[in-house]
């Protein structure tokens, strides 16, 4: 009987910790990579912005490479606030309507492909603005994307970050999320033996 009463605790609460742990590690993990979305929506719209009163031949690989790292590095200019990320170094690419690569941060625009079928740039142009994770052909690495419509100049900013920072917070989450079970079924089990106690008295 002792070990029934036990065995029955012990099982409703290893249901209730799973599904807890479960619905907090998604919601937490959600939350973390809507708040880089935005973050790269912000920046993309801000290099849209630095770019805004350029020529479009006035607009180089080497001058993205340059936003690019003040980007990465937080360090925000002309009157905007200091801030630090932890991202690493994130790309930019200015792209046409057409899906034609003016510039990029990080490989040469004349040797790129058209954007024309990448689905943040076909959400871009169709919302505002377009976001999607998948693997870069490009560096070959799991990617973050982006992209931004202006529509006055006519060209798409798109900023792409590495999302192993994000698998890292995702880890990190669910490691702690692990001990608060194991925890919590450890304290459940010696408070199921003194319940079983009482009850069998």
């Amino acid at each position: 009987m002792k070990r029934r009463i036990v065995g029955l605790y012990l099982v409703l609460a290893i249901i209730v910790a799973s599904v807890v742990t479960f619905i907090s590690y998604r919601y937490s993990s959600q939350m973390y990579i809507e708040e880089v979305e935005n973050e790269l929506k912000n920046e993309a719209m801000l290099i849209a912005r630095i770019i805004s009163d350029r020529e479009k031949e006035n607009i180089s690989d080497a001058l993205l490479k340059e936003l690019s790292g003040i980007m990465t590095s937080g360090v925000q200019k002309s009157g905007f606030q200091e801030t630090e990320h932890p991202q690493e170094s994130k790309r930019i690419t200015l792209i046409d309507r057409n899906g034609g690569v003016l510039a990029d941060s990080y490989a040469s625009s004349t040797e790129m492909e058209n954007h024309s079928n990448r689905a943040e740039v076909i959400h871009a142009l169709k919302n505002g603005t377009g976001v999607d994770i998948r693997k870069s052909e490009t560096t070959g690495n799991d990617l973050l994307y982006v992209a931004y419509y202006s529509r006055e100049p006519g060209w798409i900013v798109r900023i792409s970050s590495s999302v192993e920072h994000i698998n890292k917070i995702r880890d990190t989450i669910l490691f702690y999320a692990l001990i608060a079970v194991t925890a919590a079924l450890a304290l459940s089990s010696i408070i199921a033996l003194k319940l079983s106690g009482y009850a069998l008295k």
